[in-house]
C-alpha cells in the first residue's frame, strides 16, 4: 500500500478511536460524503475499538461520523 495513502487512514482510525474512548458512538461514512457506509448505522454505531478498527481496515478512506442519539431498540 502506498504510504501516502496509509498515513491519513491511520490518522482517521486514531481519531475515531479517540472519540470512542470519550464515549461517542462512531460509524463510518463513505469518502467525501455524509452517507453512512454501513446499513442500520443507528444500531451499529459503536464505541468498540475492535469494531472501529475493523471498519477502517476494510475501508481506510472513509470519514468518521458520531451518532448523536441513543440507539433505537431493535424490533423482533
Amino acid at each position: 500500500m502506498n504510504s501516502v495513502l496509509a498515513e491519513p487512514a491511520a490518522g482517521l482510525v486514531a481519531i475515531a478511536l479517540g472519540h470512542a474512548r470519550r464515549g461517542f458512538r462512531i460509524f463510518p461514512l463513505h469518502p467525501y460524503s455524509k452517507s453512512p457506509a454501513i446499513n442500520q448505522w443507528e444500531q451499529h454505531a459503536s464505541c468498540d475499538p475492535f469494531r472501529i478498527r475493523d471498519w477502517w481496515d476494510r475501508w481506510p478512506g472513509n470519514n468518521i461520523a458520531i451518532a448523536c442519539m441513543a440507539p433505537r431498540p431493535r424490533r423482533p
